[in-house]
């Protein structure tokens, strides 16, 4: 591809990302730069919430041709920010609203906006349910999770790596042909390749589905 086609790809992507964000309704994009390069897609300015700073990210993500999102928003709240105090009590809240997230698992901190999540539950959808609910609350400026799981059963790494290529080929959006899983102890790492971020992001999830999983590196690059 040559230079010339390669500008053209990233600024024809630029504007279709540029049209996600302003259709996307739960985003107020006007404040929001987007630039991309080779693929990637950097955005930047401001939001008013951190809830929109990470829905900005996923529309985005889902733009058909992206490769990976470098999210560099920041937020601007329009109104009163709450006190650390007050954003504390409203994450607990939000946390234990969560059906998913074991009750006392989860232990909030909150300096300056930002707030800190550690902890330890048996599945990576637990801790993705608690991040995302804190990531609801007003007057968050950003989540740093710090929650891990529990160990993990023993198994053997062979048996792991076909259940999390089984669980791959299920998926209807994925050819597990282009996607490779190799496990060692508690650890799997993804390679490979796939036609966007929505299928590399799915074939993730297939493999923290894994009851033998702590760490997932997901190497997969995305190819147009």
């Amino acid at each position: 591809m040559t230079t010339s086609t390669t500008t053209e790809h990233d600024r024809d992507l630029r504007i279709a990302v540029e049209d996600e964000l302003h259709w996307t309704p739960e985003i107020d994009a006007a404040e929001v730069a987007v630039s991309v390069e080779d693929g990637l897609v950097t955005l930047s300015g401001h939001v008013p919430t951190y809830a929109q700073k990470i829905a900005a990210g996923r529309a985005a993500a889902r733009t058909r041709l992206v490769s990976d999102v470098d999210n560099d928003l920041r937020v601007h709240y329009r109104d009163e920010t709450p006190t650390d105090a007050d954003i504390a009590s409203a994450a607990r809240a939000a946390i234990e609203a969560q059906a998913a997230v074991p009750p006392g698992a989860i232990t909030v901190e909150v300096d300056d906006g930002y707030v800190g999540l550690t902890g330890e539950v048996m599945w990576n959808f637990q801790r993705v349910a608690a991040v995302k609910a804190v990531g609801q609350v007003d007057g968050v400026h950003g989540v740093d999770s710090r929650i891990t799981l529990s160990p993990r059963l023993d198994a053997d790494a062979s048996e792991t790596t076909a259940l999390i290529r089984s669980a791959i080929r299920r998926q209807a959006i994925l050819d597990a042909a282009t996607i490779h899983v190799h496990a060692s102890g508690d650890q799997v790492q993804l390679t490979g390749t796939v036609s966007s971020w929505a299928e590399k992001h799915q074939a993730e999830l297939a493999a923290w589905s894994s009851p033998h999983v702590n760490h997932v590196a997901n190497g997969i690059v995305v190819r147009a």
